[in-house]
């Protein structure tokens, strides 16, 4: 069990983490460290801990106390974090173990001995703190079995697991004293294998796959009506804040008309309204979907041609953007400043630049074209579709698109850059960073997965998988790390500006971008 004093937290997919403070050690230090060197991510993980804020200062204490009190509380701990200060360390979870058959029916699935970590549906506790039975156990597991269990507990990693076999008896043995200690819990579950697929790659799946099995829902599913005379379900207080703010133009007139207004109020304010607070911003993001009229993409304007340029680059035919909403974006003016800091855009002083107003539905209203919010499980879908064929290795697109390798991958892509501008695409200096920093044959294989992703999609090292772009008035993330939700067009029958905008409807207009005089953005 977790005899150390370290207190143990859980986030909103059932994960739990080891909270280790300043020099103190874990209570196993075979696990796995979560380290983050960008706050942005460190953010993220914060918030989706089950930690209220008025619980952060009994858990951190002095430490919390040496941070800006002022600051947003996620912020703060976040910042602790990144300085090392707080380490996470992940418990392997039991719903991610490996079953072993042990009768029809049934299986067993082993964890390390966490209070309250989540099970799968009617799990059964085995008792086998007496020393014979838990070599009666253990006698009958095949070596292949006792090293999975290994890493299912967190003993050793899944690339240790790949590339060392295991010590057969120091494993068994090593199994019996921590069954026989409580270190170790063994449970019994019920288990029904599908039959293997034409293309399976595995022959086991996690316990939280198995019929009868279920993962922690990340929320409680809505109760259905009991009555027909049962009031409908008012919006939540985040949802009502939203809509008073939504900016819906009916047509390109009233979308200009809008933006010449911000222009006044910002020169009258002297500052950016800020229109969504973070919070919001991240609601609206996670219901992946876009259902304005209007979205928007700022163009540096030499790519325009005259007319014969397009929304964005074409590959194989087809054509992919990113962008983001009008409702996301009019509170920044027609100022390209503002507009590149709030899309992630690094500003270029000698680029002239255009605001394109697009109506979705015209130009995403035909097959092979579409739009969605870039979330790593929208993006994953789209890649799966699209791309998959096309990437190194797409056996491990889903571990791609996740957030532990976008944290890897903004690390290295930002090391190889320092050493040369385009660095990250130079096969030397990637090799020379692997070799530096000891990266596994594993990661290598993510990286060169994300960094075809990034040339085929677009998706940089500033990709944060939760659908909002990174601030970049404040790229190292601050109490406010978002800027606005983006969108990713993909569009197999890409047309002119020409094109779009002929005829008596068009399907976009553009807008010259000027800076406002005298503000400093």
């Amino acid at each position: 069990m977790n005899t150390s004093h370290n207190p143990i937290v859980n986030d909103s997919f059932g994960n739990c983490y080891e909270l280790v403070l300043g020099y103190n050690t874990p209570s196993d230090g075979r696990r796995e460290c979560h380290r983050f060197t960008d706050t942005v991510y460190a953010m993220q993980f914060v918030a989706r801990l089950n930690v209220a804020n008025q619980q952060w200062p009994a858990l951190l204490g002095r430490w919390l106390s040496s941070t800006n009190e002022h600051e947003n509380m996620a912020y703060r701990v976040a910042a602790l974090v990144v300085r090392g200060v707080v380490n996470f360390f992940k418990i392997p979870r039991l719903d991610e173990a490996t079953p072993i058959p042990i009768e029809l029916g049934k299986a067993l699935v082993f964890s390390p001995a966490v209070e309250n970590t989540p099970t799968p549906f009617a799990a059964q506790k085995q008792q086998l703190s007496k020393r014979a039975d838990a070599e009666a156990l253990t006698e009958s597991l095949t070596p292949t079995q006792l090293n999975q269990i290994q890493v299912d507990c967190g003993f050793i990693s899944r690339t240790q697991a790949d590339f060392s076999p295991p010590d057969e008896q120091l494993a068994r043995s090593q199994l019996t004293d921590a069954l026989v200690r409580g270190d170790i819990w063994a449970w019994k579950i019920d288990f029904r294998p599908h039959a293997p697929s034409s293309n399976a790659k595995s022959e086991v799946s996690s316990a939280a796959n198995i019929p009868g099995n279920r993962k922690i829902p990340l929320a409680p599913e809505p109760a259905a009506s009991t009555t027909p005379t049962q009031t409908a379900a008012q919006p939540a207080p985040i949802e009502t804040s939203i809509a008073s703010k939504k900016t819906d133009p009916q047509n390109f007139a009233d979308a200009k008309q809008q933006l010449a207004k911000r222009r006044v109020q910002i020169q009258n304010e002297g500052k950016v309204p800020e229109k969504y607070t973070q919070e919001e911003l991240v609601h609206i993001a996670s219901q992946g979907e876009i259902n304005e009229k209007y979205i928007v993409r700022i163009i540096e304007t030499r790519h325009i041609k005259d007319g014969d340029g397009y929304l964005g680059a074409i590959e194989n035919g087809a054509m992919k953007y990113w962008s983001t909403t009008f409702d996301q974006l009019e509170a920044n003016d027609t100022d390209p400043r503002l507009i590149c800091a709030a899309t992630g855009k690094a500003y270029k002083h000698e680029e002239e630049y255009t605001l394109a107003i697009i109506d979705k539905q015209q130009v995403m209203d035909k097959d092979g074209s579409y739009a969605f919010v870039p979330t790593y499980k929208n993006m994953s879908n789209f890649t799966k579709q699209e791309i998959a064929g096309d990437l190194p290795h797409p056996e491990l697109l889903e571990e791609t698109l996740s957030q532990e390798t976008s944290e890897k991958y903004f690390e290295a892509v930002t090391a190889m850059e320092g050493v040369k501008k385009g660095g990250s695409l130079e096969g030397d200096i990637q090799k020379e960073y692997f070799t530096e920093n000891n990266t596994s044959e594993h990661d290598q294989k993510l990286f060169k997965n994300r960094a075809k992703l990034q040339k085929e999609t677009g998706a940089d090292e500033h990709f944060l998988g939760n659908g909002l772009t990174k601030n970049m008035r404040n790229p190292d993330g601050g109490s406010n790390p978002y800027g606005v939700v983006e969108t990713f067009s993909y569009d197999k029958n890409p047309q002119t500006f020409k094109q779009m905008q002929a005829g008596d409807n068009p399907a976009v207009t553009t807008i010259k971008l000027t800076p406002i005089q005298g503000f400093h953005a």
